[in-house]
Formats: C-alpha cells, sequence, structure tokens
C-alpha cells in the first residue's frame, strides 16, 4: 500500500495502516474511528493495537480503561509500601543516631583532648582534607554532651 495513493483525511489513513499492518502482526480487525455500520461491533483503530491486544500482554505497561480501577489500588498498595519503607528508616536512622551518641560518649573516654594526631596517624591512608576533616570531627565529638 502505498499512502500517497490516498487523497483523504488522516483518520482513514490511519485506519488503512492499522488495517494492514493488523493483518501483518495477526491481529484482530479494526473498525474505522466512528462505529457505524456492518463494523460497528469491532474495535476502533483510534486505539489500535492496544485494544486488541490479548489481556496482560504490556505486562502493566500500559494501563487500559478497564484497569483503571486496578490501577487506583496498585497505586494505594505502592503508597501504603512507602508509608511502611518510611517508618522502617525513621527507625533505623533513630536507632544510628543513639548508636552515635554512645560511640561519642565511649570515644571521649578513651581518646582525652590532645590525642588527635594519635587518632589521625592510626589511619595513614587518609589525605590531607580527609585527615582534616576527621580532626574536626573529633573535636566535634569531644564537645557533644549527650546522656541518653
Amino acid at each position: 500500500m502505498n499512502v500517497a495513493e490516498y487523497s483523504c483525511d488522516v483518520k482513514t489513513v490511519r485506519f488503512h495502516l492499522t488495517y494492514e499492518l493488523g493483518e501483518q502482526l495477526r491481529l484482530p480487525p479494526v473498525r474505522v474511528a466512528k462505529a457505524r455500520g456492518s463494523e460497528k461491533d469491532l474495535p476502533s483503530c483510534a486505539h489500535w493495537p492496544h485494544n486488541v491486544r490479548p489481556t496482560g500482554y504490556y505486562k502493566g505497561a500500559f494501563i487500559t480503561p478497564e484497569d483503571q480501577g486496578r490501577a487506583g489500588d496498585i497505586d494505594a498498595e505502592d503508597e501504603a509500601d512507602r508509608g511502611a519503607d518510611q517508618a522502617n528508616i525513621d527507625k533505623e536512622r533513630s536507632a544510628t543516631l543513639i548508636a552515635l551518641a554512645a560511640a561519642v560518649r565511649n570515644f571521649r573516654r578513651v581518646w582525652p583532648d590532645g590525642t588527635d594526631e594519635t587518632v589521625a596517624n592510626i589511619m595513614p591512608s587518609l589525605d590531607r582534607t580527609d585527615r582534616r576533616r576527621l580532626m574536626e570531627f573529633l573535636r566535634a565529638a569531644r564537645d557533644l554532651d549527650i546522656e541518653l
């Protein structure tokens, strides 16, 4: 078929293209966009090929109007899962913060003021920037006094 042969509107050309491609792909036939005549019971070419593919063909990547209600349920389930995940993250953050505060208390006990260089020298692989950041962190840790 040569599209240039048609001197009609775009909808008619779309119908003929979907008809010929559908035959080659062995998809069920479709009708022109408006439902009339003997072909009015066929699916519309306007929604081709989605409306002639078997159920589940797109594996959830394309939501049909029939699946819209189910899609809302899926969104609600996803939202509930995200809420539960966020609650778990919040608990984990709290536990981590408590563990960090306990480690700071232990650090202050074991490494008193003036031992910064010794601590930094324990990790010789640190570059100059990381060594400086570690020293700043350790000084800040000594100033932190949190009771658990």
